[in-house]
């Protein structure tokens, strides 16, 4: 193969590797909107639930709490109120669903920590949260 060659073969290859990393910001919203969507989703869930059960799963329960009833609720609840196992988030992890609102007080929060997993960040990495408040 002739030098020629190879340099254009390279240049092709910067090309394509310059190209599939202009693609990642686009990954980047896609994932962060999808996240965004499952959390509002899992948000009309709760308050559903609410509704039907006068309170909502307990920390313990978490999102299985829609999906299967609790003891106690046999008379009020009308679930599932998801038609399927919770998937995880856009990062492969489980969203976290806590039975307190955001500000701490009764409620819920349901919320995925982004790219990172870890709480706080910004970008990619920030934290997606819906909550009762």
């Amino acid at each position: 193969m002739s030098n020629v060659h190879r340099m254009v073969g390279f240049g092709f290859l910067l090309c394509l590797v310059g190209a599939l990393n202009a693609q990642e910001p686009k990954v980047d919203a896609a994932k962060i909107g999808r996240a965004r969507a499952d959390v509002a989703t899992l948000k009309m869930a709760l308050n559903q639930f609410r509704l039907d059960c006068d309170r909502y799963p307990t920390t313990k329960k978490g999102l299985l709490g829609l999906q299967q009833c609790q003891p106690g609720l046999e008379k009020k609840w009308r679930g599932p109120y998801v038609s399927k196992k919770c998937a995880p988030d856009p990062w492969g992890r489980p969203y976290v669903y806590l039975a307190k609102s955001p500000k701490g007080k009764k409620g819920f929060s349901v919320l995925s920590y982004g790219a990172d997993g870890k709480p706080g960040g910004k970008g990619i990495n920030a934290d997606i949260v819906e909550g009762s408040d």
